[in-house]
This record gives C-alpha cells, sequence and structure tokens, in this order.
C-alpha cells in the first residue's frame, strides 16, 4: 500500500509548483501536479535505465508501443497499430503542432471554455483565430447549437479536452457522438485531448476516447494521451499522438520535425513502466483522490453560498465559483492567506479559482482552512 498522506518537501528542488511561492508560507494547489511519490516501478525502471548509463537519442521501442496498445485496448476499447503512433515531449507542444498542420494564417479554431490556458494561445501562435464557444454554466455541459452557430468557412479544428479541464466533466458517448458528425459534416479535424482520461473519479462514468465512437471520426481526429497526469511524471515528457489516418499523421509529423525535440529517454522508459507496471497504483490514487474531492465538497457546502462547485467526474482538479464570495481579486486575497490556486481569468472565465487536490490530506485540512478564513473576513 502506498502512504499518499507522506508529504514530500519539494521546496528548493525547482519544482515548478513549489518555487513559485519560494521563501513565503503558501501553500501551492495550482498547476497540475501531483504531491505525491510516484508508483515504485517507475524509479525502479528509471534506475535500471541509469545504470546502464548511456543517454542518446532515444525512441519508443517496439515494446514500449505494444505496452500502450496494450493498455489502451484494455482500458479504452481502442487498438491502435503501433505505426499510427507519433511520441511527444507533452501534450502542449502537440496542440501546437496540430494548429500549425491543419490551419492557415487567418483560418480558425473553436474549443469549449473554460479551458486549459493552452487551447487559447496555440492557435493564435499559429496565425489562426481561437472561437471561444462556452459550456453551459449551469452543468458544465457542451451546447451542440452554441458550437453549430460558431462555425464558419473558416472552422479548420475543433480542440476538445476530454476529461475536461478545469471543469472536471466526461463527454458523455451521445456528446460525443455529435460533436463527431458536427466535425464530419463540416471537414472539421477534431484534436481530442484525453490527458485525463485515466483519472475518472465518478464510478458510475466511463471515457470515452473519440477514436471509438466510429471508423469515420476516427480518421478525422488526433487523440492525444499520456501517463504524465495519472502516474505524476509531467516532468519527465512523455506523451502520444494517435493519428490512424496516414494523411493527417504524415502532416503532424512533419510540423513537428525539427521543431519539437524526441520523446526524452527516461520519458520512454517511465512512461513504459506506468502502462505495463502501473495499475495498481493508479488504484490506490483514485481512491484517495475520490477521499480528497469528498472533503472538499463538504467544505464547500459549510461556506454559506460565497463559493460553489460541481462535482469533477474526473481529474484531480475543482473549478470553484468566488463570483459570491465579496473577494474582489480572489487570487490575490487567498495568496494573502496563505493559499496559491490558479486563476479562472488565464482559462477564459474570471471570477473562478481552480483548486489541485492531489494533496495529502493534511496540507488539503489545512489549505482549506486558510480558504475559510480568507472567506469569514470578506
Amino acid at each position: 500500500m502506498t502512504n499518499f498522506d507522506y508529504l514530500p518537501d519539494r521546496q528548493n528542488t525547482g519544482s515548478y509548483k513549489w518555487d513559485k511561492y519560494k521563501n513565503t508560507d503558501i501553500i501551492p494547489l495550482w498547476v497540475a501536479d501531483m504531491d505525491f511519490v510516484s508508483a515504485p516501478c517507475i524509479s525502479e525502471a528509471i534506475i535500471e535505465s541509469a545504470q546502464f548509463g548511456v543517454f542518446g537519442y532515444s525512441e519508443a521501442t517496439d515494446r514500449c508501443n505494444q505496452t500502450f496498445i496494450d493498455y489502451v485496448h484494455e482500458h479504452h476499447q481502442i487498438k491502435p497499430e503501433a505505426r499510427e503512433l507519433f511520441w511527444l515531449p507533452g501534450l502542449v507542444c502537440a496542440l501546437h503542432a496540430v494548429c500549425r498542420a491543419y490551419t492557415q494564417p487567418g483560418d480558425e479554431v473553436i474549443t469549449f471554455t473554460p479551458i486549459y490556458p493552452p487551447f487559447l494561445y496555440a492557435p493564435v501562435n499559429s496565425g489562426a483565430k481561437t472561437v471561444q464557444v462556452p459550456l453551459n454554466e449551469n452543468d458544465w455541459r457542451p451546447d451542440m447549437q452554441k458550437l453549430r452557430e460558431a462555425i464558419t468557412k473558416k472552422t479548420k479544428i475543433i480542440l476538445l479536452c476530454n476529461p475536461h479541464n478545469p471543469v472536471g466533466i466526461c463527454f458523455s458517448k451521445e456528446e460525443l457522438a455529435e460533436l463527431a458528425k458536427i466535425c464530419l459534416e463540416n471537414n472539421i479535424i477534431l484534436c481530442s485531448d484525453e490527458v485525463h482520461c485515466d483519472l475518472i473519479l465518478d464510478k458510475k462514468q466511463v471515457h470515452h476516447s473519440i477514436a471509438t465512437i466510429s471508423d469515420e471520426i476516427a480518421q478525422q481526429s488526433i487523440t492525444l494521451m499520456a501517463p504524465s497526469k495519472t502516474w505524476n511524471i509531467a516532468g519527465l515528457g512523455c506523451s502520444i499522438a494517435y493519428i490512424p489516418n496516414d494523411s493527417l499523421r504524415r502532416k503532424f509529423i512533419r510540423e513537428c520535425r525539427g521543431k519539437i525535440p524526441e520523446t526524452n529517454l527516461l520519458g520512454l522508459v517511465a512512461g513504459e513502466a506506468a502502462y505495463r507496471d502501473g495499475e495498481p497504483w493508479r488504484l490506490e490514487v483514485l481512491d484517495y483522490l475520490r477521499e480528497n474531492l469528498s472533503r472538499l465538497e463538504d467544505f464547500v457546502q459549510t461556506q454559506q453560498g460565497k463559493i460553489t462547485m460541481i462535482k469533477a467526474e474526473a481529474t484531480y482538479l475543482a473549478w470553484i465559483d468566488f463570483r459570491k464570495s465579496g473577494l474582489n481579486n480572489p487570487p490575490k486575497y487567498l495568496e494573502a492567506a496563505g493559499v496559491g490556486l490558479s486563476d479562472g481569468k488565464d482559462f477564459g472565465l474570471d471570477g473562478f479559482m481552480r483548486l489541485n487536490f492531489a494533496c495529502p490530506k493534511s496540507l488539503l485540512e489545512k489549505a482549506l482552512a486558510r480558504i475559510s478564513d480568507c472567506l469569514k473576513e470578506s
């Protein structure tokens, strides 16, 4: 059994998450990495590779490819061929490559908002325009009529995040089927970021990969996956693009070559170990995250309506509405109270905050106590 109550001391270790508030008493619950020691099988695989002592340019081995193929076939009912996979050092660079490969300056890329910030700026960095289609705030589900109204002749790509970051919903099979129909009718490429697909917290929910919806949409889509969030190895840089269509895959790879570096050797080693041997750890961390989410929901209920949130179906991220909190600048006041969350403004919706609850219970309790004190003063 893993001791998820143990808090590693990450201060002054070069941690992007913790060093943002270096030499302060601010608890960082912002960027999406966990404050848990990763699965032992991953450390063991890295140590074995390090002891070999050669760190040259690397690519996924046949065994690495097959391990991923076996995993997603068992868990997500997709059966890629190795030639349909392209390994990358991250999903953000993959989003940029998608936008560069399939748009021209002046084209449009649609995404549902609020959304993980790179979805908003990747199209712009490629010379395209980002078109935002808001999710319904009452339940954070997609409005397909609004989507249809947003489409123009310039629309080339829809960027989907499923499960969704930051609101934590899993798109239903029916929603995905309608989205696929819209893309097929309008000759739009659908890029689905599924990095959180192995972190389903609601046991009534099932992740549906876009590639399983129909053969037609599989041929008009790019599916992005990674072991990074699930097994807490984001710093090792390892992700996978699954592109069944030969023409789309060639364009994507051509855009990556010479612009995006090869996947890190240790990232590949860690990713293979996670997909092959990391299932027991994954199941354990899911149970722990469910308990943290339940505690967070109970806390929100005690705050007399000053903050609200919907239950996250997936991810370890909570999307919290602070618009009735009385705080005219929630990030500023929360940091002053000793808690660092992600500002909803960066996701396209001001007045909200994203809280990362992938941490030991003691740290979460300490942070919630500080948030409570902050709200009492508002």
